[in-house]
């Protein structure tokens, strides 16, 4: 067999291991969240689960009974409670503050059920909501002792850590000689003077973050306490699929004004890293950021399409990491869900499709095609000039206009109003964050 007949024979073997691969993580995953609706509908019912969405993160704490919703695009913040019909008011509160604490210090998760597929770890370093939560309507008086302990909530206890076993009988323990315990019991005052002194190195290296972050923690009880004594709630009733009738209490929480601009601050550090790595400009990657998710970290779209960047694991997704590290592998979910991975593998995208048009002469008219085809696809913009999806035969067509008249040709050309839409949009965001 000729040399190139069993080169292109092995790389379609690899391709089809590729395949099933990720076809087996589907359906894995699939099975995996589907127990995981189940677990959220026995509690708020099959017509009012929500799950996250583009511009909405959602999360749920673990026994289902509280979750919030935040809109990034909208700017609120939407935190509910389901109780006991009967539950009194010290109940109510006591659940809310709950609930409002945990979305002040959650951090995400790349897979926020058991699984054994996906991987699950906070999304972000720091809360994803620090500093943009709008509470200036709140009387926060930081200084009162008059705060509920949510430690001792049932919810938050920790279980006690399984105990190890013993396999293979009883342990017998020699007795030891008088000689022998003398010289234990040294070695033991030896051991707690040397202990007190490593436990002394441990507290003296506890860094100063940590330390403030125990006390964020406990300004955001209190915070989260205060607000839920003073905030407007609002009740419903939700019948659960496990047939139990339970009360909503609900509350809303904006978002500050400028929620957008901080939440891009977040990810200035990664987007110059691969802004430099892959040679794109910055603007164009927070702006695309802002058109995909509006920097909802967990965004997830029903194409599907996750995180930041809202890449699809078999098209842009595996492309993007083929550019990247020289193998093809479709990205699961939880990989896409990390801020950092999200980013490298998009701006490597929009590398890729620089590429693909490397024969436009005009940087400007360049930009405009790529921005178009991270959402439609090269061949769809391709189409656009010349009815097929050959890109090589496009170029003259685009090569003809200029700046003004390619961006008017896709603006009123490209096949669907969400890609011509997607260029007017990435378009003028772009523009607020040239310097």
């Amino acid at each position: 067999m000729p040399a190139l007949i069993q080169k292109k024979n092995d790389f379609e073997q690899y391709a089809d291991s590729v395949k099933k691969a990720y076809n087996d993580y589907i359906e894995k995953a699939t099975a995996e969240f589907n127990i995981y609706k189940n677990n959220i509908q026995k509690v708020w019912g099959g017509d009012s689960i929500v799950l996250d969405s583009k511009y909405e993160w959602v999360e749920y704490s673990d026994d289902f009974l509280s979750r919030s919703i935040v809109n990034f695009e909208k700017g609120n913040a939407l935190v509910e409670i389901a109780v006991d019909p009967n539950a009194n008011q010290e109940e109510i509160d006591e659940k809310l503050t709950e609930a409002i604490y945990n979305l002040m210090v959650s951090r995400g998760s790349t897979c926020p059920y058991r699984s054994q597929v996906d991987q699950s770890k906070p999304i972000t370093q720091n809360p994803i909501l620090d500093g943009l939560l709008d509470l200036s309507d709140y009387h926060i008086d930081l200084s009162s002792e008059n705060v509920m302990s949510l430690r001792s909530s049932t919810s938050n206890k920790k279980k006690t850590p399984p105990q190890p076993v013993v396999r293979g009988g009883e342990l017998k323990i020699p007795q030891k000689t008088e000689s022998q315990k003398h010289s234990r019991k040294d070695k033991t005052l030896a051991r707690i003077k040397l202990d007190k002194k490593e436990k002394s190195k441990e507290e003296a290296a506890l860094t100063q973050s940590e330390k403030t972050q125990n006390l964020n923690n406990k300004t955001k009880e209190n915070i989260a306490y205060q607000v839920a004594k003073q905030i407007n709630k609002s009740v419903t009733k939700v019948t659960g699929k496990d047939g139990s009738n339970r009360k909503i209490v609900y509350i809303n929480l904006p978002l500050v004004s400028d929620n957008i601009s901080k939440s891009a601050a977040l990810y200035k550090d990664i987007v110059k890293k691969y802004s430099n790595k892959f040679q794109i400009e910055q603007p164009l990657i927070f702006a695309v950021i802002e058109q995909e998710s509006s920097f909802n970290p967990q965004a997830t779209s029903h194409i599907p399409a996750y995180g930041l960047m809202q890449l699809v694991p078999t098209s842009g997704g595996v492309h993007a990491y083929s550019f990247v590290y020289g193998v093809e592998k479709v990205p699961t979910k939880s990989y896409l869900f990390d801020p950092e991975r999200n980013i490298e593998l998009g701006t490597a995208y929009l590398r890729v499709l620089y590429n693909m048009f490397d024969e436009v002469k005009d940087a400007q008219c360049r930009r405009l095609c790529v921005i178009a085809s991270y959402n439609t696809g090269a061949g769809n913009v391709s189409r656009a000039f010349i009815g097929t999806t050959r890109i090589s035969n496009a170029y003259n067509e685009i090569n003809k206009l200029d700046y003004n008249k390619l961006y008017h040709h896709l603006t009123n050309n490209l096949s669907t109003a969400e890609a011509r839409n997607y260029v007017k949009g990435v378009t003028k965001k772009r523009e607020k964050y040239i310097k």
